[in-house]
């Protein structure tokens, strides 16, 4: 992590009040060249049909082409290239691919939220963070059923709507209370991550029902009688 992304983490755990103003200026070229690097490179390409290996090979002309439209408010975020991959259950799940430069914006402008929204997550939540994943997850539903009595276990899935139009009002709330009114940051974030359909959170939450301890893992439900918990 730069030093910069150090220094809004560092803000952000001091006081979970802190609201920022802008985003704009770590977008830099560095930061771009950064993303563009942590990208997947067998991935598969979007409507512009441009490889990373293709982007490659004039990434040191291409990557300052791409901040010159940012900072210029040229960029325009590319139409999603959707395919469907089918399911164990014989449905077709949907999936929007970005167009290459659309990803290393994406990229980008995430690595900075992170920095400011990983002082605001639960230690119990676990989708889409830096060095978590389902499988923590999973770790927790284990140590929380072989710890404590059980009385309930329930699966919830999501619908198929939050694929394609998702809870994007509530997600932009969330946002913008670390930024202040009228960041310019938010219509970046907004054309940027508003794309990527498949937001479906995989997380963990416990709370408190009637006396009975509910623990939440990945869309799993855990109940037990007694005990207390926290809410996330």
């Amino acid at each position: 992590m730069s030093t910069e992304l150090n220094r809004l983490s560092e803000l952000a755990k001091a006081d979970k009040t802190t609201r920022f103003l802008s985003m704009a200026h770590l977008l830099t070229p560095a930061a771009l060249m950064a993303a563009f690097e942590g990208l997947r490179k067998d991935a598969s390409a979007g409507v512009d049909e441009v490889t990373y290996r293709e982007y490659e090979q004039e990434v040191w002309v291409n990557i300052p082409t791409l901040h010159h439209r940012l900072v210029s408010h040229q960029y325009r975020a590319h139409p999603l290239r959707r395919v469907y991959i089918p399911k164990e259950n014989g449905k077709q799940r949907p999936i929007s691919i970005p167009a290459l430069e659309d990803k290393i914006v994406q990229k980008a402008t995430v690595m900075v939220l992170h920095a400011i929204y990983e002082q605001d997550f639960l230690p119990c939540s676990y989708g889409f963070r830096p060095g978590l994943s389902p499988h923590n997850a999973l770790d927790a539903i284990g140590r929380t059923i072989c710890r404590g009595p059980t009385a309930y276990v329930l699966e919830a899935d999501e619908g198929g709507s939050r694929f394609t139009s998702g809870p994007f009002a509530h997600v932009f709330d969330a946002v913008r209370r670390r930024w202040r009114s009228g960041a310019s940051n938010i219509g970046t974030t907004r054309s940027s991550i508003r794309p990527r359909r498949s937001m479906a959170n995989s997380g963990a939450t416990t709370s408190t029902t009637g006396g009975r301890r509910t623990t939440a893992v990945c869309g799993v439900f855990i109940g037990s009688s007694g005990g207390s918990g926290t809410s996330g």
